[in-house]
């Protein structure tokens, strides 16, 4: 079977990258779907939109499928195992009641659509090549959700007592924003192999062998190498506690004191003494002093945080540092939804407690406290200076005098190479390297032949899916491809306006919305205080020069003007489109 894979151009903020290229469970997304795939596909096609596919003429066997998505191998197992079974092509679905769909994946994106009674996604299943959106019958999967909750609180934070979450056994959720990044490293996948535990532990053969790891090993069940995966050449002070399921990469340090739930270490990390790591996913090369905490945190790879640093429910890109004594918090005191910036518009995450996103290559200085929902873009040095510890707004790029270089500032440079195809970068050497069987993807409907022999799922290599990279082949080892002249490149900025840079627009319509760029947060830390002087088409300002927008969404004050708005804390307003498509 063939897959072909459709981009997705939208840049998830504050990374402005691809989602593609943004690390989930400590791969790189394209290189996880990949995996995930391997066992169903042999070969694969790159395509620019939807009408590249319709122009694909191969009667053969498809599975597409947009490159932000994120899923697990019992999801793509069932609708594969069940789409062929019916011979008709299908696109994946969710019943309406479904907790996990509706509770998680709903908020913040565009691409699951509600057709008739079921949820849609963007995973199709052809038997005979392209057929119209019109034929497709919509394949229901039942993601098997269970209420899992981690800790009690007083119910004056939660009325329940408990922040609880629905975990799925199959997970699906399209990445575009990065809430999207923190659910699915720590809900679907930390929290979510532990629901598989569950459900495996049914098993009188699963019980018997958690059990006899832990007597020989003489360690309890939860220590024990059944649930905790300890990769080669790992240092481990006999202090730590490690309670699974849990998986440790190559070369890992772990100092006296430490303490890990539930979480995902990928190679060559040093956590040093009294750090504590509970539903996290630190990624390859990062370095977590003493004292540090992560709970439901993910880390991007050879990224620092620095002593006595907190960060509850927070997404860390690549080569940032975060200051000591930092804190990242992850509830709204005065009670309201938390929401956060999605296409230009402040929208509930969808859960009681989030903490707050930083971009790649940031350096964030000492003792700043971060309200929940918050972000910084790429590329910020952010000081500490003039006692403005306090970060209620998100911070921008261009909104600080100091940044590192242009690097991460807007747009991708080099995307494709002309001689060789298709070009995945990679964020490290070892994570463009493929086996010598390897079939680089098509990019030329042209090239595609006519008939193609379906793949066949015996000649596929069975390991576990879906595991991230510490666990399962060293891709380091394997030959490299000469990329020295292009590794590092993704990096330009645009042309300025006026002054002002130009944000790249998001790839489906919002007609009809407003927008706030430029955004700045007042006291409460809850809701914007200016915004720029660019309207929406289908917006204008009122005829005392005051702009006014729908209260009930929450996105602005009534009554400030553009002129007033770098007194609120917006320094440098932004240009933004208000339409594009994909």
């Amino acid at each position: 079977m063939r897959k072909v894979i459709l981009r997705d151009h939208y840049r998830v903020p504050p990374f402005n990258e691809y989602a593609r290229d943004l690390r989930i469970l400590n791969k790189v997304l394209w290189l996880y779907q990949r995996d995930v795939l391997s066992r169903h596909c042999d070969t694969e096609v790159v395509l620019d939109d939807e009408d590249g596919l319709q122009a694909m003429r191969a009667n053969e066997e498809l599975l597409v499928y947009r490159d932000s998505l994120f899923f697990n191998s019992m999801l793509v197992d069932e609708f594969v195992r069940r789409a062929r079974a019916s011979g008709q092509p299908c696109q994946v679905a969710f019943n309406q009641d479904d907790k996990a769909i509706s509770t998680h994946s709903l908020h913040l994106q565009d691409s699951i659509t509600l057709i008739g009674e079921h949820y849609r996604g963007e995973l199709y299943y052809y038997p005979h090549g392209y057929v119209p959106a019109e034929q497709l019958e919509p394949l229901v999967i039942d993601t098997e959700p269970l209420e899992m909750g981690y800790y009690h609180v007083p119910d004056y934070l939660v009325p329940s007592g408990s922040f609880v979450y629905q975990v799925p056994l199959k997970a699906f959720i399209p990445i575009e924003n990065w809430i999207h990044i923190l659910l699915a490293n720590a809900l679907f996948g930390a929290l979510g192999w532990a629901r598989r535990l569950l459900k495996d532990s049914d098993k009188l053969s699963v019980k018997l062998k958690i059990l006899f790891k832990a007597i020989i090993e003489r360690k309890r069940l939860l220590s024990s190498s059944a649930l905790v995966r300890v990769g080669r050449g790992c240092t481990i002070d006999p202090t730590a506690i490690i309670q699974g399921p849990t998986i440790i990469g190559n070369n890992v340090k772990i100092e006296a004191g430490v303490l890990i739930v539930s979480s995902i270490i990928g190679s060559n990390v040093n956590i040093m003494q009294g750090a504590q790591m509970v539903l996290s996913v630190v990624s390859d090369g990062c370095y977590i002093p003493f004292r540090a905490a992560l709970y439901g945190t993910s880390m991007m790879e050879n990224s620092m945080v620095a002593q006595n640093t907190i960060l509850q429910g927070s997404v860390i890109g690549r080569n940032t540092f975060i200051g000591g004594g930092s804190v990242f918090t992850d509830y709204n005191l005065m009670g309201n939804p938390i929401r956060t910036m999605h296409r230009g518009m402040l929208q509930d995450v969808g859960m009681p407690a989030c903490g707050g996103a930083v971009g790649h290559d940031c350096r964030i200085g000492a003792g700043f406290v971060v309200y929940p929902g918050r972000t910084i873009e790429s590329g910020t040095v952010l000081p500490y200076e003039d006692d403005h510890a306090v970060i209620d707004r998100d911070i921008h790029y261009h909104d600080v005098p100091h940044h590192t270089s242009d690097r991460y500032a807007r747009h991708v440079v080099l995307e494709e190479d002309p001689s060789s195809g298709w070009l995945w970068l990679p964020h490290k050497p070892g994570e463009v390297l493929h086996g010598a069987a390897y079939i680089p993807p098509v990019t030329n409907i042209e090239e595609l032949n006519l008939v193609a022999e379906p793949a066949s799922d015996e000649t596929a290599e069975d390991h576990d899916m879906g595991e991230p990279i510490s666990a399962g082949a060293d891709y380091r080892d394997a030959p490299q491809y000469d990329l020295s002249n292009r590794v590092g490149e993704p990096i330009s900025r645009l042309p300025e306006q006026d002054g002002d840079y130009t944000i790249p627009s998001p790839n489906r319509s919002m007609s009809g919305q407003h927008y706030i760029v430029g955004t700045s947060y007042n006291g409460s830390g809850d809701e914007p205080a200016s915004l720029s002087a660019d309207y929406p088409p289908d917006t204008q300002p009122s005829s005392n020069g005051q702009h006014h927008t729908n209260s009930s969404n929450g996105l602005t004050e009534p009554g400030i003007t553009p002129a007033e708005a770098p007194l609120l804390g917006s320094e440098s307003p932004t240009n933004q489109e208000a339409r594009s498509s994909r």
